[in-house]
């Protein structure tokens, strides 16, 4: 099924600064595909909890699934005001497997499922 998600939030800012947050975003859905775009954008407050003052983030996001197997990564950059731009890259893989117990004869059946077991990471900073 093709989905297209477009969402934005605004963290209201109660202080004489009147700095708000605020984030947009897309992302779109097919035959098991997902990529997407983030925006965050945190004023002189910094509103959003654990956020880092006068900062812009970009995050470009994707996933692939085939039977079994899952193939996700981003790439996203923080660029704050008063700090060097940073870079992070995150990729990973899984595969899906579980075990379904026949009763009847004691056997364990190999079935797949949505439980996400074996996976490999990669993360890093520039």
């Amino acid at each position: 099924m093709d989905a297209l998600n477009i969402n934005a939030g605004i963290y209201f800012d109660d202080s004489t600064e009147n700095s708000h947050d605020f984030n947009l975003g897309v992302a779109y859905d097919k035959d098991g595909t997902r990529a997407g775009i983030q925006y965050v954008n945190v004023g002189d407050s910094g509103v959003i909890p654990n956020s880092v003052a006068s900062t812009a983030a970009i995050r470009l996001y994707g996933q692939y699934t085939m039977e079994q197997i899952t193939i996700a990564g981003s790439l996203e950059s923080l660029e704050p005001e008063v700090a060097d731009t940073q870079h992070y890259l995150y990729l990973t893989a899984s595969k899906s497997h579980f075990f379904i117990t026949d009763n009847s004869k004691g056997n364990n059946l190999l079935a797949r499922g949505k439980n996400r077991a074996n996976n490999v990471c990669l993360q890093g900073a520039q």
